[in-house]
């Protein structure tokens, strides 16, 4: 596993960590019990998730971290920019309103983290 993280430094951290779980597993895996579930997240030093996916109960959850990575790597950047840039030009303003409205009217604020709450400029008490 180790070898395989180290020799893939050019890919991004999350492909590097299912790499390296891949090698695992292929080099005998789990020998008590056969393994059900798998996740895989990274968290970068801004608190904010930059790839957070997870299998529950299934029958080889490696590949399946790996066919939802790779869905969500087509995705990636796109989705990024969205989340974790303020001032994306990607999201309509009038739309990023009208969802931000559609929180506070539920008053769901409070189920955002702090980073959250950053991101789309609202305090989560408001």
């Amino acid at each position: 596993m180790r070898d395989c993280f180290e020799t893939t430094k050019v890919a991004p951290l999350s492909e590097r960590i299912l790499l390296a779980l891949e090698a695992g597993q292929n080099a005998s895996g789990e020998i008590y019990f056969p393994l059900r579930s798998a996740a895989l997240r990274v968290t970068y030093d801004d608190g904010l998730d930059r790839c957070d996916l997870r299998v529950d109960d299934g029958d080889d959850p490696i590949a399946g971290l790996r066919r939802i990575r790779e869905n969500y790597a087509t995705w990636e950047d796109l989705l990024q920019n969205l989340t974790i840039n303020r001032c994306s030009k990607l999201v309509d303003p009038g739309q990023k309103k009208a969802s931000l409205d559609r929180i506070d009217e539920r008053g769901l604020a409070h189920a955002f983290s702090p980073q959250q709450a950053i991101i789309t400029g609202r305090d989560r008490t408001h």
